[in-house]
């Protein structure tokens, strides 16, 4: 009997807390997309840079492009541009970059909040991803398309992999750990420091 009133509390409370993540979720959601929605163009002058870069890609095939506005042959570390050159065969450039900041920033929470449950307890998960998903200086950074936004996803990712090899030993998660870290030296500059 007592066996039985525990699992059902303890039921009770894993429901609470899973209506408490989506509501944090979708008010993480509504704050990075609403932006998006309500503005014809991407934000950011960067933004613009990266579609240019992008396009160039999509259109030459190549990723060593001459930069006709700075005369200079590009040298950004390419991951986010192939992404957006490849998607940009599915629509508008500017519409996918104004949508792919806030969805890559999206998805940083949530494994940003998947990288804390493997961590800690879960209400400190909640709490940390409540605080991370409405930060306004994350959000403001996550309404732009450039690199930093899929670099906080990959590196959130690479730690959880690296976290699930240290738990679970298996080789498997420290090379998906160390291949994310390759991907992440290919997203900014700075990523290499």
């Amino acid at each position: 009997m007592e066996k039985r009133a525990y699992s059902l509390i303890n039921r009770k409370i894993m429901t609470k807390q899973f209506a408490v993540i989506i509501v944090v979720l979708a008010l993480s959601f509504s704050l990075r997309f609403y932006p998006a929605v309500t503005n014809e163009f991407p934000k950011g002058s960067d933004t613009f840079f990266h579609i240019r870069v992008s396009s160039e890609i999509k259109e030459s095939g190549s990723l060593f492009i001459y930069d006709r506005l700075t005369q200079t042959v590009n040298s950004y570390p390419p991951l986010l541009h192939v992404l957006m050159a490849c998607l940009f065969f599915f629509g508008d450039p500017f519409t996918i970059a104004r949508f792919l900041g806030p969805l890559l920033g999206f998805l940083s929470v949530i494994m940003f909040y998947i990288l804390l449950s493997s961590l800690t307890d879960r209400k400190t998960a909640i709490a940390s991803t409540f605080v991370y998903g409405t930060a306004a200086e994350i959000i403001n950074k996550s309404m732009f398309t450039t690199p930093e936004n899929l670099g906080l996803l990959l590196i959130f990712l690479g730690l959880f992999e690296f976290n699930r090899y240290t738990k679970e030993n298996k080789s498997l998660h420290l090379y998906a750990s160390s291949l994310i870290g390759v991907l992440i030296a290919l997203t900014h500059p700075l990523s290499f420091v």
